[in-house]
C-alpha cells in the first residue's frame, strides 16, 4: 500500500508540474489564436489584402491546444462522460470499474501515441509552405506530446482508484485539483 501511495506522489508531482506547464501553454495559445484570428479579420475586412497565412496558423495553434488541453480536463475530470452508471456501484465497484475504464484509456494513449509519433515523423518531408516554411512534423507532434500527457495523468487516476479499492478513503486529494478548482471559482465568480 505504501508503494503505491509513493508512485502517487511522484506522479502526482510529475503531473502537477506537466499540468502547471500545460496551463500557461493553454493560455498562450488562447492569446495567440485570437491575435492571429483577429489580424486575419482586420487585414481581410478592413485593409482589403487577407493574410494567406492566417488561418492555417490558426487551425494549426487550435491542434496544438487540444493536445495540451485534454491532459488538464482529464486531470480535472471534465472530459464527457456518464456520471449515472457508475455512481450506482458502491465505492470498492466504482473503484474496479473506473480502473478498467483508465487501463483503457491508457492502452489508446500507448496505441495512438506510438502511431501518432511514426506519423508525425513523416512530417518532417512536409511543409506548411503558408507558414514559412514550417515542416508539419511540428504541428503532427502534438498528438503524440498529448497522448503522453493524458497517459500519465491516466496513469496517476489508475493507481488512485488501485488505492481507494484496497483502502477506501485513505487517498489523498490532488493539490492540482484544489488550486485549479480555485482558479474556476475565481473566474466564475463563485
Amino acid at each position: 500500500m505504501k508503494a503505491i501511495s509513493l508512485l502517487i506522489s511522484g506522479l502526482s508531482a510529475v503531473n502537477n508540474a506537466l499540468l502547471e506547464i500545460c496551463r500557461v501553454l493553454s493560455i498562450a495559445l488562447v492569446a495567440a489564436i485570437t491575435g492571429v484570428v483577429s489580424a486575419g479579420v482586420f487585414w481581410r475586412y478592413v485593409l482589403n489584402n487577407s493574410l494567406s497565412w492566417s488561418d492555417e496558423l490558426a487551425k494549426f495553434l487550435m491542434v496544438w491546444l487540444v493536445f495540451v488541453g485534454a491532459p488538464i480536463a482529464m486531470r480535472m475530470g471534465d472530459h464527457v462522460s456518464i456520471d449515472m452508471f457508475p455512481d450506482l456501484f458502491p465505492p470498492r465497484g466504482r473503484a474496479v470499474l473506473m480502473a478498467i475504464l483508465l487501463a483503457i484509456v491508457i492502452w489508446f494513449c500507448v496505441v495512438l501515441g506510438y502511431y501518432s509519433l511514426l506519423f508525425a515523423w513523416n512530417g518532417w518531408k512536409q511543409v506548411a509552405i503558408s507558414i514559412g516554411r514550417v515542416p508539419l512534423f511540428w504541428i503532427f507532434v502534438s498528438v503524440p506530446v498529448g497522448m503522453a500527457l493524458i497517459l500519465l495523468v491516466a496513469l496517476q487516476q489508475f493507481l488512485e482508484q488501485i488505492q481507494e479499492f484496497l483502502a477506501p478513503g485513505t487517498g489523498e486529494r490532488d493539490p492540482f485539483l484544489d488550486r485549479y478548482e480555485d482558479l474556476l471559482r475565481e473566474v466564475g465568480g463563485e
